[in-house]
């Protein structure tokens, strides 16, 4: 008896169509922005910490860590990259019945590609495929209220796409998804409390967990049957039960819209649900001319306090808390004007943002939780020392699919994040990502 979870999920990976001109090229603007992110953050701890574990290579059959000369081995570089383009929680997001970061299933993709030598065409539309099946999976399960995290649906992307990039059979892509859903269950305890490097590491894994599975499959291995519907299979476990389906409820293979279209780009380096929060705080602090107000009040849905407000988020200890903090968020940008890779990760023990963290509530408010997840809504309103009154409000952050970043803007990031490393080359390596010939070798786009 097979699973009709994993029969429809590797159903659709074999029937799916190509993806369409616009899909593959958002897909390549996702592949631009990971791509940035990781080698951006190379000199970081726990970047360097991931590096280390990497097998060295030869030329021949080894994967690139990008931003870095040599070779390694396939699942090395795989984490290796992922910890690098997640770790300054600046990559992509989607929200709904779970939310999660899609674009951390890109380095596993892209290492499985260039291990391969597939094309630029076949990596982008196995993306497309990843996030076909991950945001559906958002928008179908409700897994953190039963203490899974979304990283699980990161894992299931994954075997995906890269079943997608293999052209596996659809037994074959069944039993890899199997394999998966029964191989381990990551817990949501990595973004409670104070958070720590494995908040950057989690996504990572599951991406190296996908591409593990897609390889026993292929081997010749099964995963056992009714692994997501059984008695104590994956939906028993990890999923509420008023979200379990018995068969997956695509809105059918063939459709034409690709759910990358859907998704989120960051404009700043702090949990999605804070970017509304960062672009009205720096918008007051122009208003006010720099000088902080002495009160702030951030009025939002119930999933940003929930997830980005609770009370350890008034004392953050770590960079990892400090960048899912709304209080701390909005008083950085109130203080300092400033929301970027240099400020948020160093500025949670400056005295003149403490002092006004202290001064900052978040409030749940019902109108704006009625608009959510369509919109991303935020009000931030503060008083000044001499008593007055300013306000701000954002339904759609800078980066949201209704208000998307152009690709000129999204290109002067990628290289102003690249130029420390490939210097005077980092505009050709944009370029060519954001051109993405389809024909050529995916290994191209990122080999300087």
């Amino acid at each position: 008896m097979s699973d009709a979870v994993a029969a429809g999920l590797a159903a659709f990976v074999d029937e799916r169509p190509p993806s369409s001109p616009e899909a593959r090229h958002e897909a390549a603007r996702r592949l631009l922005d990971v791509f940035a992110l990781a080698v951006s953050s190379s000199p970081d701890h726990a970047v360097q910490v991931a590096h280390s574990l990497a097998e060295p290579r030869g030329t021949d059959d080894g994967v690139t860590i990008w931003g870095r000369d040599g070779r390694c081995d396939l699942l090395g570089a795989v984490l290796a990259n992922g910890v690098g383009a997640r770790y300054r929680d600046m990559n992509d997001a989607y929200f709904n019945r779970e939310s999660l970061h899609p674009s951390d299933m890109v380095p596993a993709l892209a290492g499985l590609a260039e291990s391969r030598q597939a094309s630029v065409g076949a990596l982008l539309d196995a993306i497309c495929v990843a996030y076909d099946v991950a945001v559906d999976m958002a928008d179908t399960w409700r897994t953190s209220s039963r203490g899974a995290d979304h990283v699980n649906l990161i894992r299931f992307g994954t075997v995906a796409g890269a079943a997608r990039l293999l052209r596996l059979d659809p037994e074959c892509t069944l039993q890899a998804f199997a394999i998966a859903a029964s191989s381990g269950i990551a817990t949501r305890q990595t973004r409670r409390g104070q958070l720590t490097m494995w908040k950057g590491w989690a996504a990572a894994e599951a991406g190296v967990a996908g591409l593990r599975a897609v390889a026993m499959a292929a081997a010749g291995a099964h995963g056992p049957t009714l692994a997501f519907t059984g008695d104590q299979g994956f939906q028993v476990l990890a999923v509420d039960e008023a979200t379990w389906v018995e068969q997956w409820p695509f809105r059918g293979a063939g459709r034409e819209h690709s759910r990358i279209l859907d998704t989120h780009l960051k404009v700043y380096p702090v949990g999605y649900l804070g970017q509304a929060v960062a672009e009205v705080g720096l918008d007051l602090h122009r208003q006010l001319d720099g000088v902080p107000p002495v009160q702030a009040t951030i009025r939002t849905y119930a999933r940003a306090k929930q997830i980005m407000g609770d009370p350890e988020k008034w004392v953050p200890r770590s960079a990892e808390t400090a960048d899912h903090s709304l209080p701390y968020i909005a008083a950085l940008a109130l203080v300092h004007g400033r929301v970027d890779v240099d400020t948020v990760p160093r500025r949670w023990d400056d005295p003149a943002v403490t002092k006004l963290l202290a001064a900052v509530s978040v409030d749940v408010d019902e109108e704006l939780t009625a608009g959510y997840p369509e919109q991303m809504p935020v009000r931030l309103e503060v008083t000044t020392e001499d008593g007055a009154q300013r306000a701000a409000e954002v339904r759609w952050p800078r980066g949201h699919a209704r208000r998307p970043l152009p690709d000129d803007e999204l290109a002067r990031r990628g290289v102003q994040m690249l130029e420390p490393t490939f210097g005077a080359r980092a505009d050709d390596l944009v370029a060519r990502i954001l051109a993405h010939d389809e024909d050529q070798p995916a290994a191209r786009l990122w080999q300087a």
